[in-house]
């Protein structure tokens, strides 16, 4: 016990294997460290009255209290295995922690063996998890000797994963008999690529004696945690989006139009040539964008019916390009299989796993490269734009040298409540329809929803 107290100090998260507790003793756990909390499954059967022979088996994991906002327990049903969840930016890691089967020799433990790698892909199949990270006493060797060397090649090859104690370690033992006769390296830990990527340090602590298996010890660097907010109810738990289908558009260009017009030109653009650099009309210049962006936001709040959503771990960047079809065809299958008594073998369930599998799959790639999509996404507006200034550059040119005065300080690119919106001091780009005019401004229709506002000059 003051040793496993001691890991809790210096680590986040510990994994323990061969417990031996009963079901009604797992809250102990949660009981060694003050800081920590736990879950667990225990291996004893307590069905019957009677139990025969000492207590056997069983996981568990102990995790910092700060940390319990951003991890969620994973039910396995395997008392071999315990499994959480972590939330992080750049998208879930499951952690799984396991103590797999010890080699008898027999057929037996083989199958076992080979069962068990079978139910930890299954899990993760069938998680949101992006990222897995497998850890604890596989009771393999990464060798040939190793009975199980075959199975445990083919699972981290199945799951994309990568030895890391193996890769960083070398001449180590995590496994020593009572009597020092001999030692074996049994545990590791396997992780993601992505998970692996960020692996600092990795050790065997030698110093630990009250159990015939050493600790590993991992330190992982450069982890995003997906903190949740403080205060869900707040403001910025959701988004607000502007419904510019069921807009009034006519009444919308009727405000802007007598907004713009209340607005009062500096006079600084009447009597200033293109060379002028006064402090004091970049000052009035300011003042004049400020009142346009301000009238343009107060405009669309008046006019423009909005949609309040909340922003949760479902919004999935990619979800309608990559997920969204697989999801229909995924749960058409999985409605079907459970229509015909939730088989579980033939056709029905073949399909209900595949188109699973492919879903968890899409789901799984559009979280790991959230960011990424996010910033195409925003690439691909921006293009938008640069469409709309190739095409109309030379009409918005012409015009400016034959009728109006423009002195253009900055050109700016703003998204203002549901509007793209292109500022320069003077000139401006706004969203609405139809032509109209007016003796401060002219408005020429680009495409629906894309309008030219350009000064006159008296």
């Amino acid at each position: 016990m003051p040793e496993l107290q001691l890991l809790c100090e210096t680590h986040d998260i510990v994994c323990l294997q061969e417990h031996w507790l009963l079901p009604y003793d797992l809250s102990m756990l949660s009981q060694i460290h003050a800081d920590f909390l736990s879950c667990a499954t225990s291996a004893v059967n307590v069905d019957s009255n009677i139990m025969v022979g000492r207590p056997y088996g069983g996981t568990g994991i102990l995790y910092r209290r700060r940390l319990a906002q951003v991890i969620n327990t994973v039910d396995t049903n395997e008392p071999r295995m315990t499994a959480i969840t972590l939330q992080l930016n750049d998208g879930p890691v499951l952690i799984v922690n396991v103590y797999m089967p010890t080699d008898y020799g027999n057929y037996e433990c083989y199958e076992e063996y080979l069962d068990m790698c079978t139910k930890i892909s299954a899990l993760f199949n069938e998680s949101a998890a992006a990222y897995l990270v497998v850890l604890g006493d596989f009771n393999c060797s990464c060798s040939m000797a190793s009975r199980f060397y075959d199975i445990l090649t083919q699972f981290i090859s199945d799951n994309c994963l990568m030895c890391s104690d193996m890769t960083r370690l070398c001449n180590a033992f995590t496994y020593c008999k009572d009597d020092g006769s001999s030692t074996t390296w049994i545990d590791h830990v396997l992780c993601s690529k992505f998970v692996d990527d960020r692996v600092t340090d990795i050790n065997v602590q030698y110093g630990h004696i009250s159990s015939d298996h050493k600790p590993l010890s991992l330190k992982l660097s450069d982890v995003d945690i997906q903190w949740c907010c403080a205060d869900v109810g707040s403001d910025n738990c959701y988004t607000v989006k502007y419904d510019w289908a069921n807009a009034d558009i006519s009444h919308y260009k009727s405000v802007v139009h007598s907004g713009l017009a209340s607005i009062n030109i500096p006079q600084c653009l009447f009597g200033c040539n293109d060379l002028c650099h006064r402090p004091e009309h970049f000052l009035q210049l300011d003042d004049y964008y400020n009142n346009i962006i301000s009238c343009l936001n107060q405009c669309t709040v008046e006019c423009v019916p909005s949609i309040r959503s909340r922003v949760t771990k479902y919004n999935v960047p990619g979800w309608s390009e990559n997920v969204k079809d697989k999801h229909d065809v995924a749960r058409s299958a999985f409605l079907e299989w459970v229509a015909l008594g939730k088989p579980r073998s033939g056709y029905s369930h073949q399909v209900m796993c595949r188109t699973r599998s492919a879903f968890k799959l899409a789901l799984r790639h559009c979280k790991a490269a959230a960011e990424q999509m996010k910033a195409d996404a925003r690439a691909r507006e921006l293009a938008c734009v640069n469409i709309i200034l190739q095409l109309f550059g030379k009409i918005f040119v012409k015009i400016t040298v034959r009728k109006y005065h423009a002195m253009l300080i900055r050109w700016e690119m703003l998204w203002v409540r549901g509007m793209y919106v292109l500022c320069g001091k003077v000139n401006l780009v706004i969203y609405t329809t139809h032509l109209m005019m007016s003796r401060q401004n002219w408005i020429f229709t680009v495409k629906p929803t894309v309008v030219l506002v350009i000064n006159s000059v008296a």
